[in-house]
């Protein structure tokens, strides 16, 4: 099991709580200030009882994140409560907790919600002028800045409900472009699969008819005719792989891609021909990307075709292994290889295409003598999300 990162964790550790523990903390400050304020103003002697408002108030100011109406609510009714147990009125700590509350209730709560706060936040704080022996208006500027409050919380609310749809507009537009590109990828795989088949096709189709012609032309010559005949049915084979190559580039299919799961079919007509071919399949077999399943076959159907250019018809073993992480393909023939063939198999053309192959899919590819023949082992590695082959996935 990989270990877990102490800053990720420490990282969404905060993210979960670290909300609650600010409301807490600033409760508790309202409570220890508002003591403080208690016991070092000596103008007003006031009861201790008096002291319950003010801690009530930082208790509501810690329950905040889960019930923002009902502290604002609470919070508003205390100013006379101060007056009934013997105070002059709400102190400076207590008073300015109250604005708080009701500017966060009217931030995170609907309006017509939110309203409720300050209207009984407005009430109390009339009644308390009223009851106490201060002057009415102070009872209005109270008000006053419990209506400045809610309006500071309503100018919150709708810079995040702002933000929010700024959001939403940036992900959409990041959708159209990624559609936008993914439509200009597809115009120019479209394009370049006509100017493929218009060319190389055509070309290839040419040579196929004259070869054809050729044959008909050596009625004397049944091994030629024999020969020739092989190579018309190859260049029929390549126009065919050809046209499913443009096909997919000009819509990928991935039910028709060549798969390791169908790796027996495209087998057969070498063991047909005449080429002894072992398979060994090892392990749980997974899907593979499209990309990577590709070219695991591609290596296959390479090593083949150059174990018959420099060995002939020699005995092959091929081998696939599903294994922790990654799946390996491994091609082994025990022909005997020219000392020309050695001297230049490593850097050739063919194993240069197939390490490019293998690396534009994410894997990689060893190849070189073995024994007196000859062995390649391509190797990619699988997702964890990779899900195993049952049979109704793997096609016929």
């Amino acid at each position: 099991m990989t270990p877990r990162d102490p800053a990720l964790s420490s990282a969404s550790w905060l993210s979960r709580y670290g909300s609650a523990l600010l409301y807490i903390a600033g409760g508790s400050l309202v409570i220890a200030l508002s003591v403080m304020e208690f016991l070092l103003d000596d103008r007003v002697v006031v009861p201790q009882q008096a002291l319950i408002p003010p801690i009530a108030v930082g208790v509501v100011v810690m329950l905040a994140p889960r019930l923002p109406l009902t502290a604002a609510i609470v919070a508003a009714l205390s100013p006379p409560f101060n007056l009934l147990l013997g105070a002059p009125g709400p102190g400076g700590v207590q008073l300015l907790a109250i604005i708080l509350l009701i500017g966060r209730a009217a931030a995170v709560l609907p309006t017509r919600r939110a309203v409720w706060a300050l209207v009984i936040g407005a009430a109390a704080a009339l009644a308390a002028g009223v009851l106490g022996s201060a002057a009415l208006w102070e009872g209005l500027f109270t008000v006053s800045v419990y209506v400045a409050g809610f309006g500071v919380g309503l100018l919150v609310r709708r810079e995040r409900s702002q933000a929010q749809r700024l959001r939403e507009l940036a992900v959409e537009l990041t959708e159209q472009r990624e559609a936008a590109a993914a439509a200009a990828v597809m115009a120019e795989r479209a394009r370049i699969a006509r100017d493929v088949h218009d060319s190389v096709a055509h070309q290839v189709s040419v040579m196929v008819l004259q070869i054809g012609g050729l044959r008909r032309l050596l009625p004397e010559r049944p091994d030629a005719q024999e020969v020739l005949r092989g190579l018309e049915g190859v260049g029929r084979e390549a126009v065919d792989e050809m046209r499913r190559v443009v096909g997919l580039m000009r819509e990928p299919a991935p039910d028709e891609h060549p798969s390791l799961s169908r790796l027996e079919k495209i087998l057969a007509p070498l063991r047909e021909s005449g080429m002894p071919i072992t398979l060994d399949v090892m392990g749980d077999a997974v899907a593979l990307p499209p990309l990577q399943d590709t070219a695991l076959v591609r290596v296959i159907q390479e090593s083949l075709s150059n174990v018959v250019r420099h060995a002939g018809a020699a005995a092959t073993a091929i081998e696939v292994a599903y294994l922790d992480g990654r799946v390996r393909v491994s091609v082994t023939d025990d022909g005997v290889f020219r000392s020309a063939d050695v001297a230049g198999a490593v850097s050739g053309h063919g194993v240069r295409i197939m390490r490019e192959r293998m690396t534009v899919a994410g894997g990689s590819l060893t190849a070189g003598p073995l024994g007196s023949g000859w062995r390649v082992v391509a190797e990619v590695p699988v997702r964890e999300s990779s899900t195993p082959l049952t049979e109704s996935t793997v096609a016929p």
